[in-house]
């Protein structure tokens, strides 16, 4: 049976991702990304978003809202992209995708095997998911993120 995902209105499955080392007490954006790509040059799509979050993180804190990264690859991967990019928020591990795959967060990327989704979740300090993208534009999302954030303001 596959876990479907949570949508807007619902509590997220917190409990789900416990191992991941994660702090998911809301109010926080949780987005989900299907690699740390180390090893290549040019900038992919998961080090474009990781750093285009990066540079509104401080305005998420100023909005009362935390951030966090969660992908499949393991810790000293995240410690590493952490590095290459210059990430200031914290990211959270779940090799082998099994607790991802309880939320509901998985997706088969085919020959890449399968990842972490590319999506992102707004919750409140109560748990509630307010709010839910499937990225498709990483350079432009955090913008949508932050909006989202500040409109939360006192739901936070």
């Amino acid at each position: 049976m596959t876990a479907t995902p949570p949508a807007v209105g619902e509590p997220f499955p917190v409990e789900a991702l416990e191992a991941t080392g994660a702090d998911l007490s809301g109010p926080v954006v949780v987005y989900f990304y299907p690699e740390d790509d180390l090893a290549t040059e040019q900038p992919t799509t998961c080090s474009r978003q990781a750093m285009a979050l990066n540079q509104r993180y401080g305005e998420l804190l100023e909005a009362g809202v935390r951030l966090v990264g969660i992908s499949t690859d393991d810790l000293d991967s995240h410690q590493r992209f952490a590095a290459q990019h210059g990430l200031r928020f914290p990211l959270a591990s779940d090799p082998g995708g099994e607790l991802l795959g309880r939320a509901g967060l998985l997706k088969d990327f085919g020959e890449f095997g399968v990842l972490a989704d590319r999506v992102t979740y707004l919750i409140d300090g109560d748990g509630i998911v307010r709010n839910v993208w499937h990225v498709t534009d990483v350079e432009g999302h955090p913008d949508e993120v932050l909006a989202a954030a500040r409109a939360l303001g006192g739901r936070a």
